[in-house]
């Protein structure tokens, strides 16, 4: 039975779900933290209840460290990428613009996942001010990290939202 299986690995209430993100960020695992609070969310929102104040954190705390992770090693590759084109060395540049371009699709997919849990499941459900501040603030955050690292065409598109 689905169902029943899905209680008890949230607990009666979520609090194994939260539990679980809770360890996960004391061991510095955002993956698995990401992962318990999206299940947070999904349950809240399948209930049509306004996500807590620790949820709201907890969920916001998972996403920033992950999405800062690939922020931080996209500067640091886009410096190194300078420095080897100063130098003319086309085989590092290679390998420096395949990483960076990895680290972009990565940056890209985590955004987008955040916008749609923000538009889908947060917002629809978030009846105080302070919750729908929250969304909105978050939702802006993660079109500036995401127009960080777009250009052109794509960069126009994405200020514009």
């Amino acid at each position: 039975n689905r169902a029943m299986e899905k209680e008890v690995c949230r607990g009666k209430d979520g609090r194994l779900l939260k539990k679980k993100a809770c360890l996960a960020e004391q061991v510095e695992r955002y993956e698995e933290m990401v992962e318990a609070m999206r299940e947070v969310v999904e349950w809240a929102a399948e209930e049509g209840r306004e996500l807590s104040f620790e949820e709201r954190n907890m969920f916001a705390v998972g996403y920033k460290n992950l999405v800062g992770q690939r922020r931080a090693s996209w500067r640091m590759l886009t410096a190194m990428r300078k420095k080897e084109e100063e130098r003319e060395n086309v085989d590092e540049l290679t390998v420096i613009d395949e990483y960076i371009s990895l680290i972009e699709h990565e940056l890209n997919n985590l955004c987008c996942e955040v916008f749609h849990i923000l538009n889908h499941c947060i917002l629809p459900n978030s009846h105080s001010t302070e919750s729908k501040v929250y969304g909105e603030k978050m939702k802006a955050d993660y079109q500036r990290y995401l127009c960080e690292v777009l250009t052109g065409d794509e960069q126009r598109e994405a200020i514009r939202e």
